[in-house]
């Protein structure tokens, strides 16, 4: 990398950290993450799937933010990876929270179920917040 490149990159990165973030989101986007172990043919009597780390820390932050009164909703978002004979990422990310963090109403927590990859995770969160024009905020 040139150092014109280097210098030009460092002033960018200073500049977004000097950006004062919102003291509140309306809403925290918490993606699915790939399971660490796929059934690959088995059904679910047989394999039970397990959340990745990846995706425990991301629902911790998330409720960790809105005990904290930084987030007013979670959206899950993550589809049936495993097939449609398994839970949605999503729905398995909820009863993770559910678990840890029973306190958070299910008023505050949103839904998006159907997609199975990033690109899809991003166009189904955005027909979301179109739908609720008072998120302007988003993490």
């Amino acid at each position: 990398m040139s150092r014109e490149f280097e210098s030009l990159a460092q002033s960018s990165v200073e500049q977004e950290s000097q950006k004062e973030l919102p003291k509140h989101f309306d809403a925290m986007v918490v993606l699915g993450h790939i399971w660490p172990e796929h059934p690959r043919g088995k059904s679910p009597e047989e394999f039970k799937l397990k959340l990745s780390i990846e995706s425990k820390m991301a629902v911790v932050a998330a409720a960790e933010m809105f005990k904290n009164k930084l987030t007013s909703k979670i959206i899950f978002s993550g589809g049936k990876t495993a097939g449609q004979a398994y839970p949605s990422e999503d729905a398995e990310m909820v009863r993770y929270l559910k678990q840890k963090y029973a306190e958070i109403p299910d008023e505050a927590i949103i839904l998006e179920e159907t997609s199975i990859d990033t690109a899809e995770n991003a166009e189904r969160v955005a027909e979301i917040l179109k739908e609720r024009p008072e998120s302007s905020h988003v993490s």
